[in-house]
Formats: C-alpha cells, sequence, structure tokens
C-alpha cells in the first residue's frame, strides 16, 4: 500500500517540490522527507477532508522546514548570470516555449522571493496563508511576491524579446 500511495502521488509532489527547491537533488530531497513524515503520520488522518489536501500540507511543511534548516546554505543565481542559451529552449520552427523557459528563468529568485512566488501565483494561496505558512510577516511576502514578479518579467523580456507580453 505503501508503494502504491508513493507512486500514485509522487510525480504531483516531486512537481511541488521542484517549484521550490534550488535544484533537482534538493527537490528528490524534500519528496523522501515528505513522504517519509507522510507514511510516519498516517495514523493521525482523522478523515476530515480530502486525503490528498492532508498529504500537501504535510509536503508544504517539508519544504518549509528544508528552506529554514538551509537557508544560509543558498544563494540565487544573480539575474545576470543565467545563461539565455540555457534557460531559452526553442521548439522545432524556432519559437520558444515559455513553459520549459519559465522554471529555468525562477533560477534567478532567492529562496524568499521563489516562495513567494509559487505560493501567490501558482499554489494560490492569499498573501495572508502564505505568511502564516511560512512564517513570515505578510508584508514580507507580498514584497518578494513583487520584486520577483519583476525580475521574472525582466529575465523573460530578455528570453523571449520585448513584444512577448504585448502579444
Amino acid at each position: 500500500m505503501q508503494k502504491e500511495l508513493y507512486d500514485r502521488f509522487s510525480p504531483r509532489f516531486y512537481a511541488l517540490c521542484c517549484r521550490y527547491a534550488p535544484d533537482e537533488y534538493v527537490a528528490r530531497e524534500m519528496l523522501v522527507d515528505g513522504f517519509t513524515t507522510i507514511l510516519s503520520e498516517i495514523g493521525n488522518y482523522r478523515g476530515d477532508g480530502v486525503f490528498e489536501g492532508w498529504m500537501r500540507v504535510i509536503m508544504f511543511r517539508t519544504i518549509v522546514a528544508d528552506y529554514r534548516r538551509n537557508r544560509r546554505h543558498r544563494k540565487a543565481v544573480p539575474i545576470e548570470e543565467v545563461n539565455d542559451a540555457e534557460v531559452s529552449t526553442r521548439e522545432p520552427d524556432g519559437n520558444i516555449d515559455i513553459r520549459e523557459a519559465l522554471p529555468k528563468a525562477l533560477q534567478c529568485l532567492n529562496e524568499k522571493e521563489r516562495k513567494a512566488f509559487n505560493m501567490v501565483a501558482i499554489d494560490e494561496y492569499t498573501f495572508r496563508e502564505a505568511a502564516e505558512l511560512t512564517g513570515m510577516p505578510e508584508s514580507t511576502v507580498k514584497s518578494q511576491y513583487y520584486n520577483a514578479r519583476e525580475k521574472l518579467k525582466k529575465k523573460i523580456v530578455k528570453i523571449m524579446g520585448r513584444d512577448y507580453f504585448e502579444r
């Protein structure tokens, strides 16, 4: 049953971990830590709400705990140093695919900015919810989110061209 649970939900939770982790290695560590916690705490699930939601909360808490443990050791890649050739992924017709460029562009964000952007823009938490989950003040979450948005916009304009946002 544990393997079945892992096989069913690990792709979804791995994608969640990848959005917050600085690299794939850290994302895999987060996934393993999260599933270890889920499997050890499964007896505490009371049936209140959706089981997947219960697991998602545990996975997200694992991600936040990893961030807190390792924040001093991680640094953002300055926006100027993210290699555009590495970021831009061209389709056969020569166009750049934004779905592949965006995750690579996220590398230019520091941990707080990436976390705030992912929680608000991707995971659709409110600023207040994101602040409660991370333990940061709401104003910090807002400023990190808006900083991240501006950095990403600049990077995407650099990669995709100025007219991308005008289309």
